[in-house]
């Protein structure tokens, strides 16, 4: 089994930023943890261009992660963005250009 990654990048207020990310935290992360293939998920934010949150989330295949019904996300995202009330945009779904998946991973020991 191939494990898959999703990339998506959004624009956010960099006075919203943090915010953003703490919400995003409590209702889609804590939504996806829920599911089957599920593996982490991790933010970063390029001090480049404070106004964009790069939101990388890992599944353990790609299979998994597209069986999410549609209905489930939808509603995760209507919560979300009811919740936020502040303007942001999704500018990048970069999973969609590309299917990256791990083939390996070195730690320190």
């Amino acid at each position: 089994m191939k494990h898959a990654v999703e990339f998506l990048v959004f624009e956010v207020a960099s006075e919203q930023r943090d915010a953003f990310i703490k919400l995003d935290h409590e209702i889609w992360t804590s939504a996806l943890r829920k599911q089957d293939g599920f593996v982490s998920k991790e933010v970063w934010v390029d001090e480049t261009n404070p106004n964009q949150v790069t939101l990388v989330t890992y599944w353990s295949s790609y299979k998994l992660w597209k069986s999410i019904p549609h209905v489930e996300l939808q509603a995760t995202d209507e919560r979300f963005k009811k919740a936020f009330g502040q303007p942001f945009k999704l500018i990048k779904e970069l999973h969609k250009v590309h299917r990256w998946f791990r083939t390996k991973e070195t730690k320190k020991p």
